[in-house]
Parts: C-alpha cells; structure tokens; sequence
C-alpha cells in the first residue's frame, strides 16, 4: 500500500495535454463514436488552482455541460457543479472500503437528488510497468424512478473506466440518447498512451447501415400538435401498457407516467423550448419524440 500512495501521488489528475476516448454509443443504432475530454489550460477558479477539460461532445442524458473545472487536493479530484455554485468531491481516494462519499445532482428541472459512491473494494492493477491503486465503485442515486445502483472503476490518474464524470443514473433505462461504452485511451506526457483494447483505435467510428431494423422497432405513436403551448394528446395503436417520460433538452427526467391507448401531457408549466418524449411499451418497443413548447 506504501508503494500504490507514492505512486497515487507522483503526478497531479489532468495535466495539460491529457486525454480521455470513450466508446460512444446510440440508442436503436448500431452505431458507433467517440467522446474526447481533453485537459487544455490551467486556470485560477474560485481561488483554486484548477485543470480546464473541453469535450468534443457531451451525453444528452447527463447534466453536465461541454467544458468542465476540476482540481486535486489531499488524494482527491474536486469539480465545479453550476447548478450548486461550489466544487464537489468527484473521485476520493483516501477513502476505505465500505466507505463513501456524496455528489449532488438535479434530476429535473428543480429537485435535487444525492449519488452516493460506495467503495466496495479496494485492489491494484499494472498499467504502463505503474502499479496503480483502484476503487471498485457503486453508484447509489437516492431518487427511486431511476434503478438499482450502477457500478465502475476508478483508477489514479486516470479516473472512471465508465465515463470521467459518471454521475449518469438514466443508465437504468429512463433515457434513450447516447450514451458511454467505456474508456478505449487515455494519454499524458509523463503517463504515456494507454489503450484498454475495446475498440480497434482511440477514434474508431462505425455506421450500422440496416435502417430498416431501427424502423422496424419503433413504436407507432400519434402525438400532437407540435409545436404546442402546453397539451399534447398522445394516441398509441393497441390498448395495451404504456410508459411515459418526460425530459427536457438536456435529457434530464421531468416526470413519468403510466397510461392505456391514449392520453393527454400537459407542458403548460414548464418554460418553453424543446423537449423529448419516451414512450415504451410492455413488449420494449419504443417511441422517442422531439417537441417544442412556445
């Protein structure tokens, strides 16, 4: 354990020039991208010195904006969350097993919710000829219309396998956009290049070209008027189980719902802009919908 702290310290989280490939998966699509976090600038912030990381793109189910601030301190990673105007703890590795730590979220338009991330074990592994400390984590959002827990792993310097900033809980099916599959690279100039093997580069891209399964696996769904000022009735074609989400552009969930054959969304509450519609039925067939609210 002496040997894993010295090398957990030996270089500080994100310096410049490091970068981060996730496998970038589509929901109804075989298709595959990646998503690139790159460290591109110290920056004094909130009296912190911090890294400066940009994305080539973001998850539509996550709430997390396309540039991040993140600074280490004492064996652990700090993020600057807008919603809440402070930093909070994203990555502890000074914690022991059993232990763990509590990250704010919003899973809506206004209601807060807390992910606790559990260490469920503590183990090392070999990268690069570098022995490595790991925590094998469980992720444990508090709002119940979200799942069970999702786990990962979180490894100094490099951090979550999953994805960097894993705070994702519409992992357990109440969001239907992209999504991470995982890391596939990750690079600075004093680690080196590491590539975890589970894709064939670090940018490898791959267009499903068989349209007509994804068609053939939407669910049929009247729905209208589009644009709306705040009703929107909903008619399915078999008088069977349906759910119902709402979210907004952001992907985040605004609320849920259950109903047979037909019925009415009121949106008359909410600001205007754009928002999504997942309907599924009880045979998984799915219906996703963009409309706007004006």
């Amino acid at each position: 354990m002496i040997v894993v702290s010295l090398q957990l310290m030996a270089q500080d989280f994100a310096p410049i020039g490091a970068k981060w490939y996730y496998t970038e998966n589509f929901a109804f699509s075989g298709d595959k991208g990646y998503l690139k976090i790159e460290s591109i600038k110290d920056t004094l912030f909130q009296g912190k010195n911090c890294k400066l990381l940009s994305k080539t793109g973001i998850l539509q189910c996550s709430n997390r904006p396309d540039s991040e601030i993140v600074y280490s301190q004492d064996s652990a990673v700090y993020f600057w969350d807008k919603d809440f105007d402070k930093f909070q703890k994203l990555y502890d590795f000074k914690v022991a097993t059993g232990s763990y730590w509590s990250i704010l979220i919003k899973h809506d338009l206004s209601n807060v919710d807390t992910i606790k991330v559990f260490v469920d074990s503590i183990t090392t592994t070999k990268i690069l000829n570098k022995t490595l400390k790991v925590l094998n984590v469980s992720y444990h959002p508090s709002y119940s219309a979200y799942g069970s827990h999702y786990s990962s792993k979180i490894v100094y310097p490099i951090g979550d396998f999953t994805y960097l900033f894993n705070l994702y809980p519409y992992w357990s099916g109440a969001c239907d956009f992209n999504y991470s599959g995982g890391l596939r690279c990750y690079e600075d100039s004093e680690f080196g290049h590491y590539s975890t093997g589970i894709a064939d580069s670090c940018t490898y891209t791959y267009k499903w070209t068989s349209i007509k399964s994804i068609k053939d696996n939407q669910l049929k769904v009247d729905l209208g008027p589009n644009p709306t000022k705040g009703e929107i009735k909903i008619s399915c074609h078999d008088n069977i189980n349906y759910k119902i989400c709402l979210l907004d552009n952001l992907g985040r969930l605004i609320k849920t719902g259950n109903f047979q054959k037909e019925t009415n969304l009121d949106i008359s509450s909410y600001p205007n802009g754009m928002y999504f519609i997942l309907i599924q039925d009880d045979k998984g067939m799915t219906n996703n919908t963009k409309i706007m609210k004006n």
